[in-house]
């Protein structure tokens, strides 16, 4: 197993592959979200939409984290805003677990504390009651259901998981797929 409390890849792991070192510039992005490179510079991660280079595997802070904080809250890494990250991708048939609040839109505020790694309102949202086999994709570096013109790069296994964090979230196990284009 790989991840967080929110966000784990629980089939694949050995085969987790860095997919490039891109400058993240947000000020609080969570472990598990999406990036694809940016259209203005490629050396800079853009929030995925609709299709995704790989997810973080260190959180970013605008101050990172030192040694202690780590050691005594047995916390991952958090980088500096502004530093390079290596993406990671999970692999053909891996299995990923997400966990995030049911009313959650694309444009929700989320950080390390809190993140929202899953569309669960509005237009593509994920429920408890998505159908096994569900293509999805990304809106703002979050998961959700796939919309026509998106690559599909998950499918939904099992959207009615039991919760590890809290009772009234959702969470989802997916299944990495050879991604296609929605028409």
């Amino acid at each position: 197993m790989y991840g967080s409390k929110y966000f784990r890849v629980v089939r694949g792991t050995a085969d987790l592959r860095g997919v490039g070192d891109l400058t993240i510039t947000g000020t609080s992005q969570p472990i598990g979200e999406w990036y694809d490179y940016s259209d203005v510079d490629s050396t800079l991660g853009a929030l995925a939409n609709g299709r995704a280079a790989g997810f973080l595997s260190q959180g970013v802070t605008t101050d990172g984290m030192d040694y202690e904080a780590r050691m005594l809250e047995h916390l991952p890494d958090y980088k500096r805003a502004w530093s390079k990250i290596t993406l990671e991708q999970v692999p053909i048939n891996g299995e990923l677990e997400v966990e995030c609040a049911a009313d959650k839109a694309y444009d929700d505020a989320t950080d390390k504390d809190t993140p929202v790694l899953l569309v669960t309102t509005g237009t593509g949202a994920l429920t408890a009651a998505t159908a096994k086999g569900t293509l999805c994709s990304y809106q703002n570096g979050r998961i959700r259901v796939a919309q026509s013109g998106e690559h599909s790069d998950f499918e939904v296994i099992d959207a009615a998981r039991t919760p590890l964090v809290d009772d009234d979230n959702i969470r989802i196990l997916f299944r990495r797929v050879d991604g296609a284009d929605i028409p």
